[in-house]
């Protein structure tokens, strides 16, 4: 099972939480965006953009909360990168060429 059968697998439990969090835009990258992952060694690769609004939950930092929320329900590892905090344009260019929308508010 490649990463992108396994996002489709687990989607209405990601949607939840994307709604919960209240994230914009998550977005797959890298490996996890092609559908080649070898799920025993890989991990899978977000970038997210919350929506301004606080998130419903109540926890004092929400990005790593969420990045925790994500690897339980895929029993993986997950690599996620705030949006708005890549400050390297290298990371950001190669983000943005390998990233495959996911999921959008």
């Amino acid at each position: 099972m490649d990463s992108l059968e396994i996002l489709e697998d687990h989607r209405p439990e990601l949607e939840a939480i994307c709604q919960e969090f209240r994230v914009k835009r998550l977005c797959t990258y890298g490996e996890t965006a092609k559908g080649g992952w070898d799920l025993w060694t890989a991990d899978f690769q977000f970038v997210v953009e919350f929506d301004n609004a606080s998130p419903t939950i109540d926890t004092q930092d929400p990005y790593f909360e969420f990045r925790n929320r994500l690897a339980d329900i895929l029993k993986s590892t997950v690599d996620l990168y705030d949006r708005r905090e890549i400050k390297s344009r290298f990371l950001l260019r190669m983000v943005d060429r390998s990233s495959r929308g996911w999921y959008q508010f």
